[in-house]
């Protein structure tokens, strides 16, 4: 085997996690049990390739495509064998493998496949090993067969490049054996194949959905064919209830709950469900094509089939439309919804067009676009793959929990804590929609360009959530200029973690990650001390921290001073935790955010219960990841849906339920209900309002680590 150039590392990476979950427990390592483990993973990721190549073109499963390899000695050249299960076809695949992606065919390999070729072709299988003798009987029945064809297969880790040299032998041989009628071909699979194979098998299936326009329907031809007209509301309820989420999954976002929009939605269709056809803006789908029947005329009914259906627009109508159809199936019954259906292939260009001009309904977030980025999907792929987790980048798709995985707010704000440059977390402070930014050298295109793996995405997310652990357990011990440092701080805390600890090899293979982890409480404290002392003498104890924290210039004097600090053997020391005696109070949370828009609806929040509460209602919580879930509607009595019942709570009612239903024994009666849900990667209920409630103070009023915490219970 020859070196080639070196492919694309990330891609590299992501075909070795993939194999690694595919086929590991699969592939026969028998024969080197006696090897060096090094000996052994390659021989394994080698095996694992021909077993991919061959689950890909005879459409076989893993643990078939496993028992197709025949890899070791006397394997003639041929790493396995695959068969069609419905023609007399056979794939013989050699496989190389490359940790740098090099991987290329010499001479030597080829001119050893093609002599097992002409040894399968003589029937000579007393030469092959006991692996293939397993699968002799099937490979006689093809070859043996008038129809056969035979397809020879180099997979690489590389970039599929051929020698002329190796080309021309490949050239000889089917020559050979073409002479009377095509028998034999060739083609060559490298990391860009199995790249795209493997993303391929992360992406959902393909939905077919049946419409049927009640009253007719425009056709229009040209730039691209399109339907329109008014179909039954039912339709798109049974969309809803028989794909769930999946019909929105090309939309830039999933249902969002009951927003004001979407109750104003609800309410029509109950009340006036023949005018909700005139009322509503519809739907557009997006499919790769139609089938109609009868198509006599435009003008009569006509029932359609679109192959790939994709909802762009109206995901918030459709879903409305379904929970309406639960309770009053009658009204449903009685309206009608403007369908527009557009046929488009979802390359085309022309498809994200369409999805990002189709949003008026419900306000539209910057962060919503992002939807769009395809960088996004393959994060996606690469969470899924590389570390068998879940990566959420719609508004309004159900959350992970713990280390189920993530979303892209939690990966964003851990991405710009992990960046060199302070201005980062201080621009997220003082505006968290600047994330989004879609110009070419906005905070976005910085955080996501090139694309950062799945691995580096992860462990962001794992220091960030540590540091932001370690800071509400510290939280009640500290005075309160401390404990405001700690909670207006925390993003410049978390950028200062990773500036101390992280090195430019923190996520390669086998970096131990796990020890810097464990490393990350005990720095975190004393990043956090060191940094409370320096705000405390550059602004002293009475100043409004969010303006400090939001300001790039002083957050970078701020981490110059904290960084030279800390290698100092003492720490700054704490003043014990005081009170005052006339606290100034803050307004109702809840009232701050809703009356501020500071939540936008959809988002999703997520319960962090205190250590007391995790050891008594931390299994009942864990036994249904929903418990931990909740979407934010802004609504100043019952902010929070539950994702466990559907149902609306104010934020203590809510814990509080979650006791009850938890068993939890002599719980308190009374909960402070703002602390316990958070939104990832920005903080607590508490803390986002208590942001709010400073910005509208005056510089000179004192910090307090008491507030009026109060919500509607």
């Amino acid at each position: 085997m020859h070196d080639g150039p070196t492919t694309n590392g990330p891609q590299i990476q992501f075909i070795r996690d993939a194999l690694k979950r595919e086929f590991t427990g699969l592939i026969d390592l028998s024969d080197c049990d006696t090897r060096p483990e090094a000996h052994r993973e390659q021989a394994f990721l080698s095996r694992a390739l021909a077993a991919r190549a061959a689950r890909l073109l005879a459409d076989v499963d893993s643990a078939e495509a496993a028992d197709c390899v025949i890899d070791g000695l006397d394997d003639r050249g041929i790493d396995a064998i695959a068969f069609s299960s419905e023609t007399p076809e056979i794939w013989l695949i050699h496989a190389k493998w490359s940790d740098r992606g090099r991987a290329r065919l010499a001479t030597a390999d080829v001119l050893k496949l093609i002599d097992g070729l002409n040894q399968l072709t003589e029937l000579r299988y007393d030469t092959f090993n006991d692996r293939f003798q397993r699968l002799s009987e099937r490979v006689t029945e093809v070859l043996t067969s008038p129809r056969c064809k035979i397809h020879l297969v180099v997979a690489v880790a590389g970039d599929g490049h051929l020698s002329p040299d190796v080309a021309s032998v490949l050239d000889s041989a089917m020559h050979s054996y073409n002479y009377i009628a095509e028998v034999v071909d060739a083609r060559v699979l490298g990391t860009a194949d199995l790249h795209s194979a493997i993303l391929g098998d992360t992406s959902p299936p393909p939905i077919d959905l049946s419409l049927t326009f009640t009253g007719g329907f425009h056709l229009a031809s040209a730039p691209h064919v399109s339907y329109t007209g008014m179909a039954s509301a039912v339709d798109p309820a049974g969309w809803h209830e028989r794909f769930g989420a999946r019909l929105y999954e090309h939309n830039i976002r999933r249902y969002l709950g009951p927003t004001s929009v979407n109750h104003a939605i609800s309410t029509t269709l109950t009340d006036d469900p023949h005018s909700f056809g005139y009322l509503n803006n519809g739907i557009t789908v997006l499919c790769d094509s139609v089938s109609a029947s009868p198509l006599i005329s435009s003008r009569r009914p006509a029932l359609l089939t679109l192959h790939n259906a994709r909802v762009v627009n109206g995901a918030q109508t459709i879903a409305s439309i379904a929970h309406v159809h639960q309770n009053a199936p009658e009204a449903v019954a009685q309206a009608s919804v403007l369908v527009r259906v557009i046929r488009v292939s979802e390359a085309d260009g022309m498809a994200a067009r369409i999805t990002a001009a189709g949003h008026a309904q419900n306000r539209v977030n910057p962060r919503d676009f992002i939807a769009l980025d395809s960088q996004q999907a393959l994060i996606r792929a690469d969470f899924l793959v590389s570390l068998g987790k879940d990566y959420v980048y719609r508004r309004g798709a159900l959350a992970p929990v713990g280390d189920a995985g993530c979303t892209v707010v939690e990966a964003a704000t851990a991405l710009a804590c992990a960046n060199p440059d302070p201005d980062m977390v201080a621009n997220l402070r003082g505006d968290s929609s600047s994330l989004w930014d879609p110009a070419p050298d906005g905070r976005y295109a910085r955080l996501f360009e090139p694309r950062p793996s799945a691995r580096e995405i992860w462990y962001s997310v794992q220091l960030v959530r540590k540091v932001n652990e370690t800071l509400h357990t510290l939280a009640a011990s500290l005075d309160g200029h401390t404990s405001a440092v700690s909670e207006r701080g925390s993003l410049l805390v978390a950028h200062l973690v990773f500036r101390a600890c992280a090195t430019e090899d923190a996520v390669e293979p086998g970096t131990d990650w796990e020890a810097r982890i464990a490393s990350v409480p005990e720095l975190t404290r004393r990043i956090m001390l060191h940094l409370a002392s320096v705000v405390a003498a550059e602004f002293g104890h009475h100043t409004l921290l969010n303006s400090v924290f939001a300001s790039p210039q002083r957050c970078r004097h701020l981490a110059a001073a904290v960084l030279s600090s800390l290698p100092s053997a003492q720490d700054p020391i704490p003043a014990p935790r005081r009170g005052y005696s006339r606290p100034l109070r803050q307004p109702n949370s809840v009232h701050l955010l809703v009356d501020h828009a500071r939540i936008s609806d959809g988002t999703q929040i997520v319960y962090r219960p205190g250590p007391a509460e995790e050891s008594a209602v931390g299994s009942w919580l864990n036994a249904d990841p929903r418990r931990f879930l909740a979407t934010w509607v802004n609504d100043r009595k019952r902010p929070l849906v539950w994702a466990a019942d559907g149902k609306q709570y104010s934020p203590s009612r809510l814990v509080l339920l979650i006791w009850e239903q938890a068993g939890r024994e002599e719980a308190p009666v009374s909960v402070a209900g703002t602390r316990h849900w958070l939104v990832p990667g920005e903080g607590t209920l508490h803390e986002l309002a208590r942001e709010l409630f400073e910005i509208a103070q005056a510089p000179e009023v004192p910090e307090s680590s008491e507030t009026d915490e109060r919500d509607d219970r």
